[in-house]
């Protein structure tokens, strides 16, 4: 073998080796419920935060983001939204009418803590979709040194972030979903002051089903995507309020 190929190999190993003698884990926390609903008659919503680790504390940072309203400026590419985050943060939480009690968490091992949002702001004529982030605060990489046997230990730590859909039901609710097919192409259209979650989709041919993606429509919004086949589809449309029907292409 090569001199150059040997050192190649050599560094390979040693890479491969440090990374098996790594501890690793994954964050242990889990969130429950991930969707609230607001309203004048429902103004506080509480959610629980579980730390699963029955070792280690869980430090925790709560944030709330808004719906990016750049995704339904009239224009916009489907390119140009694929670059755009679903949702961005609020400058002060007087800006999105919630606010999140306690922002910050510590969580002994294997215990809980609630959370409460309240709405502090009048809901307007159009839904107003909000994203609360449950972040846990981890180092990326843990390096401590045994002074006994003067061994050094590294460990990365991984961490997943919850993000909980909270929706704020308009004074009077209007529920306007149409969905337009041309060949294989579908177009969804909410003229309604509500967001559409289309679920339970599919699209059935000679007594032969496929099931179909969940999409979200906002509203004065509309997305195209692709059925399988140039045929209808059917989906179960679902906005805040508890509202649930059934939805055919033509």
């Amino acid at each position: 073998m090569q001199p150059k190929a040997t050192r190649f190999l050599f560094n390979w190993l040693m890479l491969i080796s440090f990374l098996f003698c790594l501890p690793t884990g994954l964050a242990g926390i889990h969130v429950l419920p991930q969707y609230l609903e607001f309203s004048n008659t429902n103004l506080r919503n509480d959610f629980t935060v579980f730390n699963d680790d029955k070792k280690s504390m869980a430090y925790v940072n709560i944030t709330i983001l808004k719906h990016n309203s750049a995704l339904d400026v009239a224009g916009t590419t489907d390119k140009d939204k694929q670059n755009l985050p679903a949702f961005i943060p609020v400058t002060h939480t007087t800006e999105a009418g919630l606010v999140v009690t306690p922002p910050k968490l510590v969580i002994a091992p294997g215990a809980s803590r609630l959370v409460r949002i309240q709405l502090t702001k009048t809901p307007e004529y159009t839904e107003k979709m909000y994203e609360i982030l449950v972040n846990p605060v981890e180092s990326d990489l843990i390096i401590k040194n045994n002074k006994q046997d003067n061994k050094v230990q590294a460990g990365i730590r991984l961490v997943v972030s919850y993000g909980i859909l909270a929706a704020v039901a308009p004074t009077h609710i209007q529920a306007k979903l149409a969905l337009d097919r041309q060949g294989d192409k579908i177009i969804a259209i909410n003229s309604g002051n509500v967001s559409i979650l289309l679920s339970d989709g599919q699209q059935c041919v000679a007594n032969k089903c496929e099931k179909l993606s969940v999409y979200r429509v906002y509203p004065d919004t509309k997305i195209v995507f692709k059925a399988p086949t140039a045929a209808p589809v059917t989906f179960t449309q679902k906005y805040v309020g508890g509202g649930s029907t059934p939805i055919q292409s033509n």
